[in-house]
């Protein structure tokens, strides 16, 4: 029997979530959504804790083709509103006031482009002028989409523009949540087949003081694990603390992506995690059942 709920059973990423958003047709504009809304989230997030001195904005991201597979032009819809099955209805709740900082940041959405290319966002950090108003890039940060790492028909496109952005000694952070790809750093052992290989990845590319001085910083995590708490470069030495799971937590709660989950079988494509991961999501099958509604 069916087993769902709305909370999130994994520490970290969600297995079964992460599988679908993987997959062909259906996943496809699955993963668009949860992409858009965890830059969204992200970028709140972010908002939260930045000084008065920088702010976060969603803009147009090095990718292209968040998906990589051929479709029709069809209309699509801003927001779309899905029937969720097994689930209990939800009471609708009216917001409490709360407070507001004395600086207020705006996050800014970036209209996705129509025509032959369609951009994603990204995550750009700005340093704010004494007027209030956003200037030079300081920190960016991308939520890779399968189109773009290895294997994918636009992984050329990215490496390019990937190159050129980082030669201006911007930082760079790539969220890599696809364990069904190999990874954009050749450094990195390629999961699940070899040791010391991890599902999911936080790189921090920075390129200062001049590209061939740069470092690369690879923040790894597995099935069932927590986030791990990236430094962000920002202006100088200054680095920013940022726990990636606030905003993943945020995107799964308010997208209800729990709802069309279920817990009593495997994610699809379950021989694509290694064998630890395999063991850690049967854990969860298992912790689930206390949460679920059948």
């Amino acid at each position: 029997m069916a087993v769902c709920t709305l909370q999130n059973p994994y520490h970290g990423v969600n297995a079964h979530l992460n599988s679908e958003l993987q997959g062909a047709g259906d996943g496809d504009s699955m993963w668009t959504s949860f992409h858009h809304h965890s830059l969204i989230d992200i970028a709140n997030a972010l908002n939260d804790r930045l000084s008065a001195q920088y702010i976060a904005r969603a803009e147009q991201s090095l990718q292209v083709y968040i998906d990589d597979v051929p479709r029709t032009r069809r209309p699509r819809a801003d927001v779309g509103i899905y029937e969720s099955k097994g689930l209990p209805r939800l009471p609708a709740r009216l917001s409490t006031s709360a407070q507001v900082s004395d600086h207020v940041l705006v996050l800014d959405l970036v209209d996705e482009e129509e025509g032959e290319d369609r951009y994603v966002p990204a995550v750009v950090i700005r340093e704010v002028s004494q007027k209030g108003q956003s200037g030079r890039v300081v920190t960016w940060i991308e939520l890779l989409s399968r189109a773009n790492k290895p294997g994918g028909s636009n992984n050329g496109v990215y490496r390019e523009k990937r190159r050129q952005f980082l030669h201006g000694q911007t930082p760079l952070i790539e969220i890599d949540y696809l364990h069904e790809s190999a990874s954009l750093s050749t450094r990195l052992p390629v999961y699940p087949h070899e040791t010391a290989s991890h599902a999911y990845h936080v790189i921090v590319n920075d390129p200062r003081p001049q590209f061939n001085q740069g470092t690369l910083k690879d923040y790894f995590f597995d099935v069932d694990q927590l986030f791990p708490v990236v430094p962000l470069p920002l202006l100088g030495e200054e680095i920013l603390p940022f726990d990636m799971s606030v905003a993943y937590s945020e995107t799964f709660r308010r997208g209800r992506w729990g709802g069309s989950l279920d817990y009593s079988q495997p994610p699809i494509r379950f021989e694509t995690y290694s064998a630890d991961d395999q063991a850690r999501i049967s854990a969860v099958m298992e912790r689930a059942q206390t949460l679920g509604v059948e």
